[in-house]
């Protein structure tokens, strides 16, 4: 049988092999071992941490009074003061009693946290983890200068845990606000909204016993543009309709760096009317009919802005129109008359709804005004036809008749007030004989007793006539005899007639007395 060993080759080969393997084992354990070595320990100083907890209740007087000092106990005092048992490592040995600490420290005005540093020397030197690493506290922003409110963040991390934290606010190098030391839960938020120069100083205490104090930058709040001390003056008090233009003086605050102004009509768009550098003032005419509003921007050196609107400015510059009338008439009264014209209007309105006018003198036509809110006024046309004035009979010079029955026209005196009243006549025919009636004689408006009658109307006109003597008269309606008393026969030589008017209005006028002599036959 042939019998061969291993070549030098195949057991460098498996040599390497082993070693892989076993630091592939050594790699999967040594975490477990660590960390049931961590774990152990942890253990141990929860324990302590309970056990220091119970000292300092018990020796209040050595707690911390000031927040960030601190206070120690060490592992001896408590093992001697039974508040624990002797700590071993994990070989059973006796832990370094009197370097193993606790350490209390105030962090809030009512809170404390606490710390271990446990040394067991006979377990590779154990010692608990210490954290020598301050709190980071970042302010964003760190600076800022605007006119308005200013927000920051207080950032706070830590390697480890942040416990609590504090801000002090100073304005104008004094202090105005401090949060006092508070539990952290989450990054706080400081506003500035005041005028004025500002820095914030954070504190910061971590789980480690580790303080952190910070300084801000600057902040600069000035006096931003406000539009509330933007002014609007005008001639016509706004949400007041008028007829006349308005012109608006426009004041804006001293620190304006520039401005715009622009204006709107009812309810279109805004149009530009101009752009000031300064804080200068401006003014804006309103000239056309309808609802006016003006709005002003403004803007600072900084680039902040702010936008004002003025009250609505109202004009109206068309008149009413005439509406309906009711009470006119173009039929002839001596009686008054009140004539009410309505009134329409779309843009003011009317002042009232309909404008009224007692009429009470003669007056054929007249017109009423109609007036609106803004003081537009409209002249409305209407029929009065009012005569008030009688009419007077017409003194006749020579009246001729023919033998044929004929009417002799003579136009009167109608003198109600100049308005144009209708023309009244007088129509006389004497029973088929041409007369001639010459020279007026003196007129009276009186009767003889026993003389005056005959009384006739026809068509709105009234006559009465005599003759002399009065034994014989006669009316409109049968032929006269013009024939005197005392000679029969014969035809008088003068003949009176009295005559009175009634014109189209119902005027009576006074009787005229016409005195003719000298009666003769063509």
């Amino acid at each position: 049988m042939n019998k061969r060993g291993f070549t030098l080759l195949e057991l460098l080969a498996t040599i390497i092999i082993l070693g892989l393997l076993t630091t592939i084992v050594i790699a999967g354990i040594l975490p477990l071992l660590n960390r049931g070595n961590n774990e152990y320990y942890a253990t141990q100083e929860e324990m302590l941490v309970l056990a220091a907890r119970d000292f300092f209740t018990d020796f209040r007087s050595r707690l911390p009074k000031e927040i960030g000092e601190t206070s120690t106990v060490t592992l001896k005092e408590l093992i001697d003061g039974k508040y624990i048992d002797p700590i071993k490592d994990r070989n059973d040995n006796d832990c370094d009693y009197e370097n193993s600490t606790v350490v209390v420290q105030k962090i809030t005005a009512k809170d404390y946290q606490y710390y271990v540093t446990l040394i067991c020397d006979n377990d590779n030197n154990y010692q608990s983890d210490t954290d020598d690493k301050k709190p980071n506290i970042v302010f964003n922003p760190n600076e800022k200068t605007t006119s308005g409110t200013i927000e920051v963040k207080m950032i706070i991390t830590d390697n480890k845990k942040v416990a609590s934290y504090r801000y002090v606010v100073e304005k104008d190098g004094s202090v105005i606000d401090d949060s006092d030391y508070q539990n952290y839960t989450a990054n706080p938020t400081i506003n500035l909204t005041e005028k004025g120069t500002y820095k914030i100083i954070g504190y910061a205490i971590d789980t480690g016993g580790n303080i952190r104090e910070k300084k801000s930058g600057t902040y600069e709040i000035y006096e931003g543009i406000s539009c509330e001390n933007v002014e609007f003056e005008s001639d016509v008090e706004p949400n007041t309709w008028t007829k006349e233009n308005i012109t608006v003086n426009i004041k804006v605050p001293s620190n304006t760096y520039r401005y715009e102004v622009e204006k709107k009509k009812d309810n279109g768009v805004y149009e530009k009317v101009n752009s000031y550098l300064g804080a200068i003032s401006s003014k804006v005419t309103l000239s056309e009919s309808g609802k006016h509003t003006i709005r002003v921007t403004l803007y600072d050196d900084s680039g902040d802005s702010c936008t004002k609107e003025s009250e609505i400015y109202y004009i109206d510059k068309v008149a009413p129109s005439c509406g309906s009338i009711t009470g006119a008439s173009t039929s002839w009264t001596n009686g008054n008359r009140n004539i009410t014209v309505n009134c329409n209007d779309t843009d003011s309105g009317c002042q009232t709804g309909s404008f009224s006018k007692n009429f009470t003198t003669d007056t054929k036509t007249s017109t009423i005004a109609i007036t609106d809110n803004a003081g537009n006024t409209k002249e409305c046309n209407v029929n009065v036809y009012i005569d008030k004035t009688p009419p007077l009979a017409p003194r006749i010079t020579k009246i001729g008749f023919t033998t044929a029955v004929k009417e002799h026209v003579n136009t009167c005196n109608n003198v109600g007030g100049g308005t144009g009243n209708a023309s009244c006549e007088i129509r006389i025919t004497i029973n088929n004989r041409s007369l001639y009636f010459e020279e007026n004689k003196s007129l009276s408006d009186n009767c003889s007793s026993g003389v005056c009658s005959g009384i006739k109307s026809s068509g709105g006109k009234q006559f009465y006539w005599q003759h002399n003597g009065g034994a014989s008269k006669c009316n409109w309606t049968t032929d006269c005899p013009l024939q005197g008393a005392g000679s029969s026969g014969i035809w008088p030589t003068w003949i009176d007639y009295r005559i009175r008017l009634v014109d189209n209005a119902g005027n009576v006028g006074p009787y005229t007395r016409m005195y003719f002599s000298s009666i003769y036959w063509p």
